[in-house]
């Protein structure tokens, strides 16, 4: 499983609070305030890692909704 924050705190409370579970994330990416990467270009990152089937987000805004929400809607990613 793979976790793209855009909150640093958020980020940060969710590794704290699976800290005492089984969950683990092969992936954590914090995009912040979104200057160099945006939510829409890491939306093939999983495929490349084997070890993620589920990209979970927390976004406070998106760049590029349309485009966002399209990916999913064409079928070009595996699940949404």
């Amino acid at each position: 499983m793979a976790f793209c924050s855009q909150s640093g705190a958020i980020g940060a409370s969710v590794l704290n609070s699976l800290r005492e579970t089984d969950i683990r994330f092969s992936q954590f990416i914090s995009i912040g305030n979104k200057a160099d990467v945006t939510e829409s270009d890491l939306l093939n990152s999983g495929r490349k890692d084997q070890n993620v089937r589920v990209i979970t987000y927390y976004l406070e805004s998106f760049e590029a909704g349309e485009r966002f929400i399209k990916y999913f809607m064409t079928g070009r990613s595996p699940s949404p």
